[in-house]
């Protein structure tokens, strides 16, 4: 998708252009915005303590006064019970009602209940016309699964799948999406020659494939091996897509394919854990802060990534958060 996405959640959860004191006299004045951003720096620990539950106080203010950012944040804390009981059914009220107001990652996570039946009742079709607002919001994932559930591909999409000739003519017609999908299937099918023909024709349009197409120069699938064509790939649809941040972020502090660098490591980790909640992210971070590489060494901050990644399903950062409670660190 396109880098306004990405722009537009910067600029959505700030970039200090106020001071926290500031944005807190907003909100008392009423201003709706502030309150979203004082719960975000309240969320984050940017100029004050970081407090989950003066996070979901200030999100609650700030969607009362219909604040979408603030909707959505609050539903994705019921999501993860930071700051308030972890409750599935409030999420979705939350997320609906952000979705409703123009929040595509709103929509998104909706549309992941319903498929999974998480706080709602399991509803493809309800999920589709979720991802779908996701969409057309802009969001590249909701773009993926609107498309994947329509041409009956979500469940698996491998080679016995229904529909591959509808596939193939939209392919031929000039669909990048349905190129795309026909390229995933053959991958996870392991027919790496018809994967890689697909990416390839989806990749001067559709920047998923770009990545998914990474993968296969990464391993020398049905192309030669090319580490530093897989790095360039990735590197493109970073920019586009932060969610593939981390796999750039790898190669930076491995030097895979790459000068090793771990400053620039840092820098992509970041991308890929605040922006887009990637666990892997997340838990690398949190290793760097640890271990005070391409970040100053500071345990506070290891500490706080390597719960995200525990929240946002790391099992590795779940241990780490762990043993250093323990240890008192």
């Amino acid at each position: 998708m396109t880098k306004i996405l990405l722009t537009a959640i910067i600029l959505t959860i700030g970039l200090n252009a106020y001071t926290f004191k500031e944005l807190k006299l907003g909100c008392d004045a009423g201003t709706m915005k502030s309150c979203g951003n004082v719960g975000m720096m309240y969320e984050k620990g940017e100029e004050v303590e970081q407090d989950y539950v003066k996070s979901a106080k200030y999100y609650t203010m700030a969607c009362d006064k219909l604040d979408m950012f603030g909707c959505y944040s609050l539903g994705m804390m019921y999501r993860l019970g930071d700051g308030v009981k972890k409750d599935i059914f409030k999420s979705m009220k939350y997320l609906i009602l952000a979705c409703e107001g123009g929040n595509g990652n709103a929509c998104f996570y909706a549309g992941v209940n319903y498929y999974k039946g998480e706080g709602v009742k399991q509803d493809t079709e309800e999920a589709k016309e979720f991802f779908g607002k996701a969409c057309d919001y802009e969001d590249a994932r909701g773009c993926k699964n609107y498309a994947m559930i329509k041409m009956g591909l979500m469940e698996t999409i491998g080679l016995g799948m229904s529909g591959i000739e509808e596939h193939e003519k939209a392919c031929t017609d000039g669909n990048m999406t349905a190129c795309y999908n026909l390229g995933e299937g053959y991958k996870k099918a392991k027919d790496y020659d018809k994967a890689f023909k697909y990416l390839n024709m989806a990749c001067e349009d559709e920047d998923m494939s770009c990545n998914s197409l990474s993968d296969l120069y990464e391993e020398g699938n049905g192309v030669p091996q090319d580490k530093e064509k897989a790095f360039n790939l990735r590197l493109e649809s970073c920019g586009y897509l932060p969610n593939h941040c981390a796999n750039i972020g790898i190669q930076y502090e491995t030097g895979d394919g790459v000068d090793k660098d771990p400053f620039k490591a840092a820098k992509f980790y970041h991308s890929g854990c605040i922006i887009m909640q990637k666990d892997k992210a997340c838990y690398r971070l949190g290793m760097m802060y640890y271990d005070g590489r391409g970040v100053r060494l500071c345990m506070r901050e290891a500490k706080q990534f390597y719960g995200m990644a525990c929240d946002y399903g790391n099992s590795n950062g779940c241990k780490k958060h762990s043993e250093m409670d323990k240890s008192g660190k």
